[in-house]
């Protein structure tokens, strides 16, 4: 077997360049791959061989990609994720934005042999890339930059105890109802808002159950970003508006941190495994984020969600069908909940739930 020299993403990208796709060389270039795992698939009633490789990005860097190869006799696709070099370019600028960037991918398939445009490769091509080596993300840190990643991850400065009721003022918040008024009537006003009101009222959960999500909240953002939040109790859901105009007329000279240290509290709210985010919208350019508690009453799903089956060995919950809450709509993706909606053998509505790493409760 011809040896490439591949120790890099960028050196296979170069080699897979330099040769056309319907060459025998691209085939030896992927055979060539040292591959972690392989795990043998099903693809038009014949064996089909799925194998994943991480590679450093470029020579001696602290960021790895996950690259996985298809392969049957000698057809073979090679999929990666694309905008690779945008997102090299972040991470090394910010590595707390990982989760934020594995969230956002967009698959790329370089194929040959097999019919590119059959649903069932389709499928095969994106389920394989996100399930292989026990779901492993697309991007991965090593060295000092999964330090710094980590470190924001951590924990610090929560309540030990929950108390029965909730004192907007022990968060170090203040209630945008009364501290601003005119975003509240704007946030009540929306018709996204008003065609979910009725399902809203369903939701259940304490008060206090919010308290830890805002103390974290709190600990881990800078001051910009603590003085430009409001909160508010709406029913049973806490509302966290985010003054993003703020944020970014402050920070006018270097928009790009504006846009990380955005992301990086929505990232704080969506990854709370206390709770749920069950719309998030942007109104009169400020970020309203609905949030509910994680708890088993509080299962979901909109009327306009695509719900796919359950696959084989899924772990799930079933919960009583009437008291499952529909939503109008939401902006918040069916893989990016808390509760993912999916269907069983039965065409019943049941969820897989989802938790998230590095993130205490």
């Amino acid at each position: 077997m011809i040896d490439f020299n591949i120790n890099t993403y960028t050196d296979l990208i170069k080699e897979v360049l330099l040769t056309e796709v319907d060459s025998p060389k691209f085939l030896q270039i992927l055979e060539g791959l040292d591959y972690a795992e392989t795990v043998e698939l099903t693809y038009s009633n014949l064996p089909l061989e799925a194998s994943y490789i991480q590679l450093p990005i470029i020579e001696g860097g602290d960021i790895l990609v996950k690259i996985v190869k298809l392969q049957q006799a000698e057809n073979v696709a090679l999929v990666l994720p694309q905008k690779v070099a945008d997102a090299q370019q972040a991470l090394v600028e910010d590595p707390t934005i990982l989760n934020f960037i594995n969230e956002d991918i967009d698959l790329y398939a370089e194929v040959y042999g097999f019919d590119k445009e059959d649903p069932e490769l389709l499928k095969i091509i994106k389920n394989s890339y996100l399930t292989l080596g026990n779901r492993l993300p697309a991007y991965e840190l090593t060295g000092v930059q999964r330090q710094v990643s980590e470190e924001f991850s951590e924990d610090s400065g929560f309540a030990d105890e929950l108390t029965d009721d909730f004192d907007v003022a022990s968060t170090g918040y203040e209630d945008f109802e009364n501290a601003d008024a005119e975003a509240f009537d704007a946030f009540l006003q929306d018709t996204r808002v008003q065609t979910n009101q009725e399902a809203f009222k369903r939701f259940t959960g304490t008060k206090n159950s919010y308290t830890t999500l805002l103390n974290k909240l709190y600990t881990n953002t800078p001051e910009l970003i603590r003085e430009n939040t409001k909160i508010k109790m709406h029913n049973n859901l806490l509302v966290v508006k985010m003054n993003n105009h703020n944020i970014y007329e402050s920070l006018k000279e270097v928009p790009q941190l504006a846009k990380d240290l955005i992301s990086k509290a929505g990232e704080i709210i969506r990854k709370n495994n206390d709770t749920q985010l069950i719309e998030s919208l942007n109104i009169n350019n400020q970020r309203f984020f609905i949030i509910a508690e994680a708890n088993k009453r509080n299962f979901w799903k909109t009327k306009q969600d695509t719900l796919s089956p359950l696959t084989k060995h899924t772990v799930y919950i079933k919960p009583l069908q009437k008291n499952i809450i529909e939503l109008n709509t939401s902006n918040v993706r069916v893989e990016a909940r808390k509760y993912r909606p999916a269907l069983d053998m039965n065409n019943q509505l049941v969820f897989i739930e989802r938790t998230f790493k590095n993130v205490k409760k």
